[in-house]
């Protein structure tokens, strides 16, 4: 994989040296996408077979890219087999919660403001709304997938302005 990235963007005009700088890059996000995404799948998981919990969520960090802040916004807590899938991209810092009975999201004051900027504005022009949004509120470029990292530092602080919040489970 790094030797094909790096005769690709040699092919592309970029001198050997940048060529495996960029390769090298494309490799770490990608590594941390795989890592992260066997714990994702772990907690995904164990949700769908769990009769107690009501889901997952996807968990961003304050300085997430467009995409994710997007995603998490938007996405509510999901169960389904067809929302089984988390979408990540190279260096992605998201990560999958387990909502329990009892729990509240993380993500209200995320959906919140994700339901003021795309406010009767369809799928695509939504999406775009909430990108130019979100960039211009915390400075994020894209989705990370040109090799930029979205979030390089964890802070702890949950999604958008909402901290997470612990509070009991509630066992059924």
């Amino acid at each position: 994989m790094g030797a094909g990235k790096f005769y690709h963007f040699l092919d592309g005009g970029a001198s050997a040296v940048d060529a495996s700088r960029m390769a090298l890059n494309f490799l770490r996000g990608s590594s941390v996408r795989l890592v992260l995404n066997g714990g994702r799948d772990t907690v995904i998981g164990a949700t769908s077979s769990d009769g107690v919990a009501l889901g997952w969520e996807r968990i961003v960090e304050p300085a997430s890219c467009g995409y994710c802040s997007g995603l998490a916004g938007s996405g509510g807590v999901r169960k389904t087999e067809a929302s089984a899938k988390f979408h990540a991209h190279d260096y992605c810092q998201c990560l999958a919660r387990v909502v329990f009975q009892g729990q509240s999201t993380a993500n209200e004051a995320l959906a919140a403001e994700w339901s003021r900027v795309t406010s009767g504005k369809s799928k695509k022009v939504a999406s775009a709304a909430w990108e130019e949004y979100w960039s211009g509120r915390n400075g994020s470029t894209g989705n990370g997938s040109s090799g930029a990292e979205a979030s390089p530092e964890t802070t702890g602080e949950g999604s958008g302005n909402a901290a997470v919040v612990s509070e009991p489970v509630g066992l059924a």
